[in-house]
């Protein structure tokens, strides 16, 4: 967990693709970086299997957020 947590604090504010796979039932899409991190997003239907390019504002338990 620590080492998740570490890894995943490293890539804030840094861009980031992230391949969306679904929208969550809090409305949020979730989806894999290259680097294997979970983030998760609002953002467009249209982002569900694309490769999109963002930058995360937060880390919190070794996922990401934007």
């Amino acid at each position: 967990e620590e080492l998740a947590r570490a890894t995943a604090e490293r890539w804030v504010g840094r861009k980031v693709s992230v391949l969306f796979e679904e929208r969550e039932r809090d409305g949020l899409l979730s989806g894999w970086t290259e680097q294997y991190i979970r983030l998760r997003a609002r953002g467009p239907e249209e982002w569900v299997g694309r490769a999109v390019e963002i930058t995360p504002r937060e880390a919190r338990d070794g996922e990401l957020a934007a």
